[in-house]
C-alpha cells in the first residue's frame, strides 16, 4: 500500500494508509504491523458506536491488521476548505464539534493523545456538518502539539474579510500557544457567541486603526510555540484515576469490558444535534480588540488578495475562461463547459462543499477532484456512490490517475470529455 495524502494533511504521511470501496461502505485503512492489537480503545471503538469518532473494526491482513474505518458520506475539513475560507459560522461549528467529541473521549475513558488532529484526518458529513474524529491506538501524538497546529489551520484559513472570524481564530490561537490549556478554555471562547448577527464587511470597519506603537505581529510564525510541559490530561487527572479504576494498560491485553462497564461509561445517545445547530449570543473578548494593530489588519484586508475563490458550474450558469485545458459535458441538453485553468478543484452535487456543481442524481455531494501534480492534470475518485470512470475504467477511490488530451470521463451517469 501506498501513502496517500490530504490538502492539509502531514500526519497521512506518516501513516501507511488506503482507501476500500465496498458496496454500501466507504473505508480508510490504516495498515499495522506490530503485535496482535488488543486495547482497551480498540475495543470500546469496535463494541460502541461512539458520537464523533469513526466506526473502526480490525482485520487481519497479510501478517498484518488493517484498521478500517468507516467514512461514507463524510469528507475530510482538509479538502472541503482546500480552496475556501473558514466562515465564521462553520468555524463555530468546528469548534463546538471538537468540543463534544473530547468530552465523549473522556466519558469512554479514551486517550486525547490518540486522537488525530489533522486537517486530512477529521471528517464531517457535508449535510449535517457533524465533525468525526480519528482515534489510532497506536498513534503517538501530543494533543497540545495537535490543537496547535489545528489552530494555526484555522487561522490561516478563517475568513479574514470578517472580524468576528479574525478575533475567534486568534483568540483559540493565543489559547492554545500556552501549551497548558484545557478543554473548558477553549468552551469559554464559544459562551454566548452570536451565529445569527450580520457579519461586518470588513475588519477595519469594526476594528478601527490604532497608533503603530507598539506593533504586534499576530501570524503564526512569530509567535512562540507553547511551553513544553509534563504530559496530561486534558480533563486533568480524572481520567488516570478512572482508567486505574478499572485496572486499564494500554501496553497489555485488555478483555472486552462486560455490558455492565460498558454501560457506566456510555454516554446519551439520544442528541443527535447537527454540529451547527446550536444557539448562542454574543462573545466578549474584553481588551483583546483594544490590542489589534493597524500591521494585522492591513496583513489581511489586501484589496489584491482574494480568498476562498470558487467557479460555481450549475445548469444556469456556465463559467468559461481562457484556458489550454477544460472538460465539455451535456446538462439537460446544453453543452457545460469545466475550466481547469484554476486548479485544484472538486466536483459534486452541494454548492457549499464544491467548486463545481453537476446537477445530477447519479453524481455524490463531493464526488472528485482535478488538480495538478509535476505539471500534469490529475483526476481522483473521492469515494463516490456511483463511481468515476476515465474512458470506460472504474478509477479505485482515492488513486489519481494522468488526464490526457481526449479522455472521457464520466462522474456517475455524468460524462466529459477532456480537451
Amino acid at each position: 500500500m501506498n501513502n496517500i495524502t490530504e490538502p492539509g494533511s502531514k500526519v497521512l504521511a506518516g501513516l501507511n494508509v488506503s482507501y476500500k470501496r465496498g458496496l454500501d461502505h466507504n473505508y480508510l485503512i490504516i495498515t499495522y504491523n506490530g503485535e496482535t492489537p488488543d486495547d482497551y480503545q480498540i475495543n470500546m471503538l469496535f463494541e460502541n458506536d461512539i458520537p464523533g469518532f469513526l466506526k473502526l473494526n480490525v482485520k487481519n491482513s497479510n501478517g498484518g491488521y488493517d484498521f478500517n474505518y468507516e467514512i461514507s458520506s463524510l469528507q475530510p475539513v482538509g479538502r472541503l476548505f482546500e480552496n475556501k475560507t473558514i466562515s465564521y459560522d462553520k468555524m463555530l461549528g468546528i469548534l463546538k464539534g471538537l468540543i463534544r467529541c473530547f468530552k465523549t473521549a473522556h466519558e469512554y475513558l479514551l486517550d486525547e493523545n490518540n486522537i488525530i488532529l489533522d486537517p486530512g484526518l477529521i471528517y464531517m458529513n457535508v449535510e449535517t456538518h457533524e465533525l468525526y474524529l480519528l482515534l489510532y491506538p497506536y498513534y503517538d501524538g501530543d494533543y497540545n502539539r495537535s490543537f496547535l497546529n489545528l489552530s494555526e489551520y484555522i487561522l490561516e484559513r478563517a475568513d479574514h474579510s470578517d472580524s468576528r472570524c479574525v478575533m475567534m481564530s486568534y483568540n483559540l490561537f493565543r489559547v492554545i500557544k500556552t501549551g497548558v490549556f484545557t478543554i473548558s478554555d477553549i468552551e469559554k471562547l464559544l459562551q454566548d457567541v452570536p451565529l445569527n448577527e450580520p457579519a461586518p464587511e470588513t475588519v477595519s470597519e469594526t476594528i478601527p486603526e490604532r497608533d503603530p506603537e507598539p506593533e504586534i505581529d499576530f501570524s503564526p510564525k512569530n509567535l512562540q510555540p507553547p511551553v513544553v510541559r509534563k504530559k496530561k490530561s486534558l480533563f486533568g487527572n480524572l481520567l488516570s484515576k478512572n482508567r486505574a479504576q478499572f485496572n486499564i494498560k494500554k501496553s497489555n491485553s485488555v478483555p472486552l469490558f462486560d455490558d455492565d462497564v460498558v454501560k457506566s461509561v456510555k454516554p446519551d445517545l439520544n442528541n443527535k444535534k447537527s454540529v451547527f445547530g446550536y444557539e448562542s449570543s454574543d462573545i466578549h473578548f474584553g481588551k483583546f480588540e483594544e490590542e489589534i494593530s493597524s500591521e494585522y489588519n492591513d496583513q489581511y484586508n489586501d484589496d489584491n488578495e482574494e480568498y476562498g475563490k470558487t467557479t460555481l458550474l450549475t445548469a444556469d450558469n456556465t463559467s468559461v475562461h481562457s484556458s489550454s485545458h477544460r472538460l465539455i459535458y451535456k446538462e439537460k441538453g446544453n453543452d457545460k463547459v469545466i475550466d481547469l485553468c484554476n486548479l485544484p478543484l472538486t466536483v459534486g452535487k452541494v454548492k457549499d462543499c464544491v467548486d463545481v456543481v453537476i446537477k445530477d442524481p447519479s453524481v455524490s455531494r463531493v464526488h472528485a477532484s482535478l488538480y495538478t501534480e509535476n505539471g500534469k492534470i490529475m483526476l481522483k475518485d473521492l469515494g463516490s456512490t456511483n463511481g468515476t470512470s476515465l474512458n470506460g475504467l472504474i478509477l479505485e477511490e482515492e488513486k489519481p490517475i494522468e488526464l490526457e488530451e481526449g479522455d472521457v470521463i464520466s462522474f456517475g451517469k455524468v460524462t466529459a470529455t477532456y480537451m
